[in-house]
């Protein structure tokens, strides 16, 4: 099965790329999803120009940014929180802690609408897997639906998209932890929220925030509401896949040239046109669902 390369792993030509993508979406750490494309390095920089060149293109931006306001009141009056999420927001949700959080998941939501256009494109680009994966054999194919049972798993659900969203106790120094003292999230422009000091809100109720949420979308994720949501926000994003600066080409007779010599690349396959579109809708609807207004 096709592992992820994170960054310190990687070679040098590998890196130079995950660095590109880094700048170009304003992170400090890369994007799960991508760290997958590490093992197809011709892959991967053939892509890497494409993707940065729409995400520093202000016509994307722009797209972007409006697609990030008609999706905010769609998911809000689609997905419904559950009663002990509406009574934690009646508590909580006036405190400094909340409107700062609430400030930092605007820019992950932005974030993660251009990882949903990026990834329906290449998933578009790919048009022709359907009958390629006929042209592999038997063995191959048989290697992406096993692919497709581990990579669904539920810890595999949970990474692809709630990783990154509870904050990081890393920059809180040990007299702070040993006190107990109070502290504020922070969102780091990394898709991580890090901790504030001099919170007025006690440092266990965001990640309870957070907790419950997640609880409310796997829930949601089972109903008919949300199957319906999420086929129009997909109808939205690709009528607007023709508007990119730069088209990404990338179909199915390149893609096997660039990455055929990696014997996983069937799993590539399956993941760019399958689990990455799915999941980074799913986690751009999560970054949504926890918005408030």
């Amino acid at each position: 099965m096709l592992n992820p390369i994170p960054e310190s792993e990687a070679p040098d030509e590998v890196k130079i790329n995950y660095q590109k993508i880094k700048n170009a979406l304003q992170l400090t750490s890369l994007p799960i999803f991508f760290s997958y494309l590490g093992s197809f390095p011709l892959y991967l920089n053939h892509v890497t120009t494409q993707i940065t060149n729409n995400l520093s293109h202000p016509d994307f931006q722009r797209i972007s940014e409006e697609t990030s306001i008609n999706l905010q009141s769609l998911i809000k009056s689609s997905l419904m929180k559950s009663d002990e999420t509406k009574k934690w927001l009646q508590l909580y949700k006036n405190s400094p802690s909340f409107y700062y959080f609430q400030n930092d998941l605007r820019n992950i939501f932005l974030t993660n609408i251009k990882l949903a256009f990026i990834f329906m494109s290449l998933r578009e680009a790919l048009k022709g897997w359907a009958i390629a994966a006929k042209k592999l054999g038997s063995s191959k194919t048989e290697s992406v639906n096993e692919g497709n049972k581990k990579t669904d798993s539920v810890d595999e659900t949970s990474r692809f998209i709630f990783e990154g969203f509870s904050p990081s106790t890393d920059s809180v120094d040990e007299t702070s932890e040993k006190t107990g003292s109070v502290v504020q999230w922070q969102h780091t422009s990394s898709n991580q929220l890090v901790i504030r000091e001099n919170s007025t809100l006690e440092k266990d109720m965001l990640p309870e925030f957070l907790h419950l949420c997640k609880l409310d979308f796997l829930s949601v994720l089972k109903k008919d509401e949300f199957w319906v949501l999420r086929v129009g926000v997909e109808e939205l994003i690709l009528r607007n896949l023709s508007l990119f600066p730069e088209l990404i080409f990338s179909p199915i007779n390149l893609t096997l040239r660039l990455t055929f010599s990696n014997p996983d690349y069937p799993d590539l396959l399956y993941l760019i046109a399958e689990h990455f579109p799915t999941y980074a809708m799913q986690r751009m609807l999560f970054s949504g669902y926890m918005m408030e207004e």
